[in-house]
């Protein structure tokens, strides 16, 4: 029976949802169990709204009055007259959950409640026990019939949890000694044709595996909105990011502070590079105790910014191979340096040789201060600087820049705090930041935040077999590629 394995998630926090559900999706179809979302009742709710993604105008029902001013004309007035019982709740008001994860099954077990499922979940400790446990119970399934349903219940932290001490290690069970049966088992149930299947389950390398499961789960489209998401979310790119236009190419940079500074206590990972970083720019103690305006305690944004070093500059070419004992000598070196010249003043009067990049950041204001920092060109342009060792600036290179920011105000409110519309404005624009830097062409981040892992997932594609039968990689990013600013040049799994 396809209802009989159920993997029962209750994602009822404010923290990293999508990436939990995202490393559920991965256990479920690992498991081969169904995959259904549990929410708490309204009655016992603590979420404003029954969601942690806000409410959109469909949350409630609405009256609509018709007053008549005059003889020949009327006002009509809406106001808001209760709640949209029908709306979804939790992450499925962000999501439609699709049919194939959840096989059509519903809640299992109709005579335990949601408490009991919850306290369920908290026993499934994976610091306390290392195998999760599950439940066994009789569900109806209509018609006076009944079947037994094997369900693990897990919530966001426990999913995380089981998944880095537990699963992840079932997952290369039998990789020692290829194919694996389970493994191309998991692929077909995430989608893969067979012989993706086949290609799959002849790896044995983690970071291999986890970007082909990736790459599965980015095509997959587990992540399909709710249509007023969607209507929210394209509203939202017009009103508050007018200036990027989505039918050309852009860069995007993504640089998260919040959760890597030294003054933050979420990711010591993370920390331990910036302080490396600083180390290597003349000492971060050092500078800090001689001039605390030397060094601050998050890697620059022009270090984001240097990860274009090493691509050629549009329209300029490029002279660093030629020819240096060319019979010309001298002369020829002196016609070339003018050329160049040209070239380059040609390049500086034309707008389409600039590079446009959106630029994402929890720390919006300062980003925008270190960028008027720069060099400019003639017509307003960023340059990017060339250093020495000190940090000097010693001149700039022939790259430009035209950068772009969302115009939205969060309301910076916790999400316990503010109302379920601020809440909603604040995940759509979110969103907003998360299509526009998976879609676009070049994209600057690392994978030290959530977001950026979460970014990368979206950028991965599947390669043609036949490119990888003659040597080429398993997957590729959907654009120029991904830059690793700092931290882990290797990403995490999918959802992690």
């Amino acid at each position: 029976m396809i209802c009989s394995k159920i993997m029962l998630c209750i994602f009822a926090t404010y923290f990293a949802t999508v990436n939990n559900y995202i490393l559920a999706t991965m256990i479920a179809t690992y498991t081969n169990r169904a995959m259904v979302i549990l929410e708490p009742p309204s009655q016992i709710n603590n979420i404003k709204g029954n969601s942690q993604f806000g409410c959109p105008k469909e949350a409630w029902t609405y009256l609509h009055q018709t007053t008549a001013v005059s003889d020949t004309d009327e006002i009509i007035t809406t106001k808001k007259s209760g709640w949209n019982t029908n709306l979804p709740h939790g992450i499925n008001r962000l999501i439609k959950h699709p049919a194939w994860l959840s096989r059509q099954c519903s809640i299992p077990c109709e005579n335990i409640k949601y408490k009991e499922w919850d306290q369920m979940r908290l026993n499934n400790n994976a610091t306390l026990s290392p195998t999760p446990h599950f439940v066994k119970c009789r569900t109806n399934i209509g018609k006076a019939d009944e079947i037994e349903s094997n369900v693990l219940v897990m919530g966001g932290n426990e999913i995380h949890d089981y998944f880095n001490t537990f699963y992840k290690k079932l997952m290369f069970f039998d990789r020692d000694h290829p194919p694996s049966v389970l493994g191309a088992e998991w692929a077909l149930r995430l989608g893969a044709s067979t012989t993706e299947s086949q290609i799959f389950s002849t790896l044995t390398n983690e970071y291999d595996i986890f970007d082909y499961i990736g790459a599965l789960v980015a095509r997959s489209g587990i992540l399909q909105l709710q249509p007023w998401i969607a209507r929210d979310l394209k509203a939202s790119i017009q009103q508050y990011i007018p200036d990027l236009p989505l039918t050309q190419k852009y860069d995007s940079i993504h640089i998260r502070r919040g959760a890597t500074s030294l003054t933050s206590i979420e990711n010591d990972e993370a920390k331990r590079y910036v302080v490396k970083y600083w180390e290597t720019k003349r000492g971060y103690y050092k500078c800090h105790e001689s001039n605390p305006f030397l060094c601050v305690n998050y890697i620059p944004f022009v270090h984001y910014l240097r990860q274009y070093e090493d691509i050629p500059c549009n329209g300029v070419e490029d002279d660093s191979d030629k020819d240096e004992d060319s019979d010309n000598g001298e002369e020829q070196e002196a016609d070339g340096d003018n050329d160049r010249d040209q070239v380059e003043a040609e390049v500086e009067d034309d707008d389409s040789n600039v590079r446009l990049v959106y630029i994402a950041s929890d720390d919006k204001t300062e980003v925008q201060s270190e960028i008027e920092a720069l060099p400019k060109d003639s017509n307003g342009y960023t340059l990017l600087p060339t250093t020495d060792e000190d940090g000097d600036m010693t001149s700039t290179s022939c790259h430009r820049f035209k950068f772009i920011f969302s115009n939205y105000i969060s309301q910076d409110r916790i999400a316990g705090t503010s109302s379920c519309e601020d809440r909603y404005q604040q995940n759509i624009a979110a969103v907003a930041d998360l299509m526009i830097l998976s879609k676009s062409n070049l994209f600057v981040g690392e994978y030290n935040s959530n977001w950026g892992r979460l970014i990368r997932t979206f950028r991965l594609r599947m390669n043609d077999k036949f490119k990888i039968f003659n040597g080429e990689s398993l997957t590729y990013d959907c654009g120029e590629g991904m830059k690793v600013a700092w931290g882990n040049e290797r990403p995490s799994p999918p959802g992690w």
